[in-house]
């Protein structure tokens, strides 16, 4: 059985479940052309107040989650061909447009999207959603039937509003708009917020599956690949149900559920320490790395020319530079703890901070340059090493001074730097130009 995803509303839009679609475009020259369908339009169903079986359920799931139930929540059905006009209800076409056409840009950019064939990721991607919970106190269940009877669910059905409860329930104690907009200003940040909420509700999930249902905890994800999504995506939408799953397992079994309660009040920051969830407890934070002494937004914008903007900025962070490395490896839910990966996983978890920027043009040019800081002179040459072994096997490759050109099969090109010291500076575009003006400012001191 596929997997059936269960997530916030707001979710989808901070840490990028949302996908764009792609086609159109020479893979040479631009990123995948974005298409949209009508946005925003009025869910039919009516939301409506829990019925005495759902308010019993609800208080079953806060029993196992050991808080208290909130009183005032609504539970609202969906059917599948309305999921999109539910989730993106509230935004213009403009914000999303603007949204997803970023969010795109970044994916080609990284690898994650085979742009040689047209794939309308987004309908795909909201294809797959089973139900959410939203701000305003409402459970969603994606079913063709009009109302929510409990004695009409599916399992599966059964198992997506246990965990749009856990939701509710984290909402209601831990005000997860206010955490998650204060986690949404960076990916990292935003993933490592995202890995914790959803690993706690895949993790109560589980126990209540197993007490209610007789039904073993490892089940409930059913089985997560989708042939039709690349593996660098799969490995993203994934990551906060089995690696946040993991996390949120390790740190209840340690530290019990009130280190679990703390860190909904204060999220981590990083996915280093979902990654590695012993730095949960440790009082671990990543060093912010500071844009004027890292990489000189204006000058690069200058260098690009008059029409380049920069589209995002932020920290990549430990998942996020795994799974440019992996590219288009195999997925499979455990990749994060795989030996045939650790060549990778190696190379990255020296990580300790990172800035970066996303700029791109009108014409469909994209440029992404990123500065690494890793514990070490040692661990920043792995990094370097491995990453130039990957990038530059089967590509167009060729040297000019300090810079190493590496072009790839789908017309991206990475420009490679030696480490300096614990630092590593790389850059990604649509052409050797666009790179070579991308770290000219760098270049020049």
């Amino acid at each position: 059985m596929a997997l059936t995803v269960r997530t916030l509303l707001p979710l989808l839009l901070l840490a990028g479940l949302a996908l764009g679609a792609c086609g159109g475009g020479e893979p040479e020259t631009q990123p995948p052309e974005i298409q949209f369908g009508p946005i925003g339009e009025e869910a039919t169903a009516e939301a409506a107040p829990l019925t005495d079986d759902l308010r019993a359920l609800l208080e079953e799931v806060a029993e196992v989650r050991g808080l208290e139930a909130p009183p005032n929540l609504q539970a609202r059905a969906v059917a599948p061909e309305d999921v999109g006009d539910a989730y993106w209800e509230g935004w213009t076409e403009q914000e999303v447009r603007y949204w997803v056409e970023t969010r795109t840009i970044f994916l080609w950019i990284m690898g994650h999207l085979e742009s040689d064939e047209p794939q309308d990721l987004m309908e795909l991607q909201l294809g797959f959603i089973g139900g959410f919970y939203s701000y305003d106190k409402t459970l969603w269940v994606v079913t063709d039937k009009d109302q929510i009877e409990l004695n009409e669910l599916s399992q599966w059905e059964l198992l997506t509003l246990v965990h749009e409860m856990v939701h509710a329930i984290q909402d209601h104690h831990f005000d997860l708009a206010r955490t998650g907009g204060a986690a949404g200003y960076t990916l990292d940040a935003s993933l490592a917020w995202s890995s914790i909420v959803e690993g706690d509700a895949i993790y109560h999930e589980g126990r209540w599956a197993e007490a209610a249902l007789g039904l073993p905890a490892d089940e409930v994800l059913g089985d997560v690949s989708w042939n039709d999504i690349p593996a660098g995506l799969q490995r993203e939408i994934s990551f906060p149900y089995t690696a946040g799953a993991d996390a949120v397992a390790w740190l209840i079994e340690a530290h019990g559920r009130d280190a679990l309660n703390a860190l909904l009040l204060d999220p981590p920051s990083a996915t280093s320490q979902i990654l590695h969830p012993e730095l949960l407890a440790s009082g671990w934070e990543p060093e912010y790395l500071y844009s004027y002494s890292t990489l000189p937004q204006r000058q690069i914008r200058v260098s690009l020319g008059i029409w380049w903007s920069p589209r995002q900025s932020g920290t990549l962070g430990e998942f996020q530079l795994a799974n440019y490395l992996l590219g288009d490896a195999p997925f499979d839910r455990d990749w994060f703890k795989r030996d045939e990966n650790r060549v990778v996983l190696g190379a990255v978890e020296g990580w300790t901070g990172d800035r970066y920027y996303l700029f791109a043009n009108p014409e469909g040019e994209a440029a992404l340059v990123a500065y690494v800081r890793f514990t070490d002179e040692g661990e920043a040459r792995e990094f370097a090493e491995t990453h130039r072994a990957i990038v530059t096997q089967d590509a167009d490759v060729a040297t000019e001074g300090d810079l190493t050109l590496a072009t790839q099969d789908d017309g991206r090109v990475v420009a490679l730097l030696e480490p300096a010291g614990r630092d590593v500076v790389f850059a990604i575009g649509t052409s050797a130009e666009v790179v070579r003006k991308t770290l000219a400012p760098l270049l020049e001191g």
